[in-house]
């Protein structure tokens, strides 16, 4: 790596931690986060009714890297971030590597630029969304170089590390698909090269693009995203659900905002782009001859970013820019900052770099001012709180719980708004033989019911053998109902409640002879310890 290489290597990360040194660990949306804690702690991957084999693979390092802690998901996610942004850069390098400033821009933008989807900073859920994100170029840029080389074995590994992200998020199977189309960009390849190379990974990456779509075809199942989010592959709705997720992406652009940019994560990065731009960008001469080639990159971006959107918008669901603009940036990124040096080399070529510099400052400026902007959002709306001040009170009155034991929450402030959230929470915390549900919360993945003898649990089937959980009675004597009031704090309901069937005839309901309070507590129970009051 050259000395400029590295140089803007450390600028983009260092921009990009600027603004996430002051994102927290604990942005929870409510639903997925613990499931995704508890399953990754056991080094469980797959979600079998998403038909994602290895859903969780890049989640996975966050529960390895510091357990009983978020800070290991918070700290993986920033990384797949900043890495892609040195990707993107490695990626214009080698396809214009005559213009060194596009490469330095389009990274700074790429950890910078994804102004209006706060559930990028949601680590411990999108750890798989910016993984997955950085597999597929990662994968792009060995299939670059497997070409400029004439080293096939490169193309397979890339292929090899877009088939794991396919098979983990499905929605980077556009981005894996097109990924060929980069060998013709590349300069000095042979044909036969390109064609070889091309072939190897559309064959490796062909078969699963067909394993994912499988749901797709008829007579199959299907999986959540089909079921769930609603399949709508009409062209011209999915067209508009790309272009209004597109204009998500630049409407930012039109009007930013004065006091955003002026918040200090947003000042902190201005300043690391600025700098390094005026000592390495000011000396670079002008490709005057190239500008057709910044064309073509800025239309590669175009393709880019709408690709990045293409799987997802086949859904109907995909009204917001939620979880749309990850696998989106990296294009989006290339768009702008080929756009960038076009219009200051049309209008003023001596002046690029200033012209230039100034346009890479302002989009640092008000992607990074968005991202404190929408942190803002989450210290208001976040979930955890709610939920680890309810787990947290629980831990504290009852360390320990028979096994065999199941909670069942009455939530009257509504902290959890799926059971599953609850019972993954619950097994996280207190191991396998511990379960519960949120009585009238969505039942999705663990219904229940209640039968003379009990509570019965009965799992989805497609998960009981994956996630080693099965159906089970669990007798009334065996159950502990917890009430979390209007105020957020949990009671423990010493008589049977109004709210659940009635008690039948002989049946026995004892909690206190379900805690164990002398219990030596886990180490996973860290994690809430601190949060909420004490139990009544």
């Amino acid at each position: 790596m050259t000395s400029r290489a590295t140089a803007g290597a450390l600028a983009i990360l260092a921009i990009f931690w600027m603004v996430w040194a002051f994102i927290p660990a604990t942005n929870f949306s409510g639903w997925d986060e613990w499931l995704v804690i508890d399953l990754t702690s056991r080094g469980v991957l797959a979600l079998p009714f998403e038909n994602r084999p290895l859903s969780l693979l890049c989640n996975w390092p966050g529960a390895l890297l510091l357990p009983g802690t978020l800070r290991g998901y918070w700290l993986v996610h920033g990384l797949y971030l900043s890495l892609t942004g040195i990707v993107v850069m490695a990626l214009c390098t080698r396809l214009a590597p005559e213009e060194p400033r596009l490469a330095l821009l389009a990274g700074a933008v790429a950890v910078s630029w994804a102004p209006l989807d706060p559930m990028r900073l949601d680590a411990v859920l999108l750890a798989n969304y910016s993984g997955f994100a950085l597999m597929s170029l990662l994968g792009a840029l060995l299939l670059v170089e497997s070409a400029r080389r004439g080293r096939l074995w490169l193309a397979l590994m890339g292929a090899g590390l877009g088939v794991a992200a396919i098979r983990g998020l499905e929605s980077a199977g556009a981005i894996v698909a097109a990924a060929p189309a980069l060998l013709w960009l590349t300069v000095g390849v042979s044909p036969s090269v390109r064609r070889r190379c091309a072939l190897a990974w559309l064959l490796v990456t062909g078969a699963a693009l067909a394993w994912a779509a499988q749901p797709l075809l008829p007579g199959q199942p299907g999986s959540y995203q089909v079921s769930g989010l609603g399949f709508d592959p009409h062209p011209l709705r999915v067209a508009g659900r790309i272009l209004r997720q597109l204009g998500f992406q630049l409407t930012p652009l039109v009007a930013p905002s004065p006091r955003e940019v002026l918040q200090t994560p947003a000042l902190l990065a201005t300043a690391v782009f600025a700098a390094v731009w005026l000592l390495r960008g000011r000396g670079v001469p002008v490709a005057r001859e190239a500008w057709p080639r910044l064309l073509r990159l800025a239309a590669v971006g175009l393709v880019a970013a709408t690709l990045g959107h293409l799987v997802l918008a086949l859904s109907r669901s995909s009204v917001l820019p939620l979880r749309m603009q990850i696998l989106s940036a990296p294009g989006m990124a290339v768009l702008l900052a080929a756009g960038a040096l076009l219009v200051a080399r049309l209008i003023a070529p001596r002046r690029e770099w200033l012209l230039a510099g100034l346009a890479g400052t302002a989009l640092v400026a008000i992607g990074a001012g968005r991202t404190a902007a929408m942190q803002g959002q989450w210290n208001t709306a976040g979930f955890w709180p709610a939920q680890s001040g309810a787990l947290g009170q629980i831990v504290r009155f009852a360390p320990g719980l028979r096994p065999g034991s199941f909670v069942i929450l009455l939530d009257e402030v509504g902290a959890f708004p799926a059971s599953f959230t609850f019972r993954h929470a619950l097994r996280y915390l207190y191991g396998d033989d511990v379960a519960g549900t949120v009585w009238g919360a969505e039942a999705f993945l663990y219904p229940v019911r209640f039968a003379p003898e009990g509570l019965v649990s009965e799992p989805y089937a497609m998960i009981r053998r994956p996630w080693g959980v099965g159906s089970r009675l669990h007798h009334h004597d065996e159950l502990v109902i917890v009430r979390l009031d209007a105020a957020r704090e949990l009671h423990l309901l010493e008589t049977w409640p109004e709210t659940l069937p009635p008690l039948p005839p002989g049946a026995r309901y004892d909690p206190r002879a379900r805690l164990l309070p002398d219990a030596a507590p886990r180490m996973e129970q860290r994690l809430v310890a601190a949060g909420g009051t004490p139990g009544r």
